[in-house]
């Protein structure tokens, strides 16, 4: 109830309104409070208790917010996130250097000075063996990446710096959290031991800084053949092997990114996930398999559409019935000749052809014969309802396709309303999975056109 009660009255509109409406009851065990009792809903404790809570929760608020600003003037360390390399002394309330890791962590320094690549940095280090922050921390097997890597070498405290005020929030003011740009943290010079000199940091940082505005040349460089290249199918190809999502890339033949440019999905290769086989398949490939299953698929459905509407016609005339509701009329006349058997029985009882024991036994055996009856009446006609509902909703679907019937392009709107997975094999075997898949071999729509009606 904490989290709605701010003030009296909005604790006393959950309560009285909401709640109720909602039909949801709600037990608080400690404070003996049950909404479904008028009493408790009316008592005016639990919204006075919301209100010392949240002027509780505003006051504590308040001071973690002084205590991180006295923190950032004085450059009190706060034993948060330790950064790989370094470990915590609770003697000196400072970080130290971590023996068991520090030689990988120079490793990493030396080869950026070195001009190595991150990528191929992260690559030495699975080659070596090295542990991961998260491995550390959890115990857990990680790998090496290039972001990593670019963690530790953007990361102002292997410097010696001690670095606060990366982020500003405010909860009692209802600031939520917001990201504080490089230039404007507060950095604390040869704070604890450093792994680089600051003129090695100056040049790593001249490094990163490169990369950064390199990227960005290239990106922009490339941004008209980026809105050109758009993939098709987001989210939706996954390779056959591991079932894993497959990377979407823009690529080109000899490096020539005008006519011979291209979009390909990839599933790479990973400690964790080794029964990858590097599945490849190109965009344009999956664009003509996909469209011609699903135009198949169309076709199929507007034919079935066609037979659907001749039956509705077939059926709609007085001399043919639908075969569940031919059912239904002849269940319906053998409840009827029940009832006229139990009458004759009664008739025969009262004018003494029939003594009390014997009128028992037989009224007994017509009153379940027509419960029988009545059961499967009531299935048949819930069975009906269905097989009307599945061909209303097959017919929508069918007239709603019938426009792409004809279509020769890709059409990316129709396959993001019907493919739900596009699922790869390494011998470029396609299957598509749909979202829809329920509809177009919904058993009841089959049952409607005559088939495995004896069945029920």
């Amino acid at each position: 109830l904490s989290r709605f009660g701010r003030n009296y009255l909005e604790t006393g509109y959950y309560l009285e309104t909401i709640f109720p409406l909602l039909n949801v009851r709600f037990i608080a065990v400690t404070d003996n409070f049950d909404s479904s009792r008028e009493e408790d809903r009316n008592n005016l404790a639990i919204p006075i208790k919301n209100m010392v809570n949240a002027m509780y929760a505003k006051e504590f608020s308040r001071k973690q917010e002084v205590f991180q600003e006295m923190c950032r003037r004085t450059g009190r360390y706060v034993r948060k996130g330790i950064p790989y390399g370094y470990v915590y002394s609770e003697k000196n309330n400072r970080l130290e250097i971590d023996k068991k890791v520090e030689p990988y962590v120079r490793l990493v320094f030396a080869w950026t000075l070195a001009g190595v690549q991150r990528s191929e940095i992260a690559r030495r280090m699975e080659v070596l063996g090295a542990p991961t922050a998260k491995t550390r921390d959890s115990g857990k097997d990680s790998r090496w990446t290039p972001y990593t890597v670019k963690g530790i070498l953007s990361n102002p405290v292997y410097a010696g710096f001690h670095v606060m005020g990366k982020s500003r929030v405010s909860t009692y003011r209802g600031i939520k959290p917001v990201r504080i740009g490089r230039e404007d943290w507060i950095y604390f010079p040869d704070f604890h031991e450093a792994y680089i000199t600051m003129e090695d940091y100056k040049v790593i940082e001249g490094i990163i800084s490169k990369n950064k505005s390199d990227r960005s040349q290239k990106m922009e460089r490339h941004a008209e053949s980026r809105e050109r290249m758009q993939d098709c199918f987001p989210g939706m190809v996954f390779c056959a092997d591991c079932g894993r999502k497959m990377d979407y890339y823009r690529s080109s033949h000899h490096g020539d990114n005008s006519d011979r440019s291209f979009q390909c999905y990839r599933c790479r290769y990973d400690r964790e996930n080794k029964q990858s086989s590097n599945t490849f398949v190109q965009q344009n490939f999956l664009k003509i398999v996909v469209m011609d299953q699903l135009r198949t698929l169309i076709r199929a459905a507007c034919d079935k559409k066609r037979v659907l509407e001749s039956l509705q016609q077939k059926y709609g005339k007085p001399v043919s019935i639908n075969p569940i509701e031919r059912n239904i009329k002849r269940l319906s006349e053998k409840e009827k000749m029940v009832g006229e058997k139990q009458l004759k029985s009664y008739m025969d009882y009262a004018e003494g052809l029939l003594d009390e024991e014997t009128y028992r036994i037989i009224s007994q055996k017509h009153s379940r014969e027509k419960e029988e009856i009545v059961m499967r009446r009531k299935e048949f006609e819930q069975r009906l309802e269905q097989v009307q509902k599945s061909v209303q909703r097959f017919r929508e679907l069918a007239e709603r396709l019938e426009r792409y019937l004809d279509t020769s392009e890709f059409q990316e709107d129709l396959v993001k309303e019907l493919v739900e997975k596009i699922i790869v094999s390494k011998d470029n075997r396609i299957e598509l999975v749909l979202k829809c898949q329920d509809i177009f071999s919904d058993p009841l729509v089959d049952e409607y056109m005559g088939k495995g009606v004896d069945n029920l």
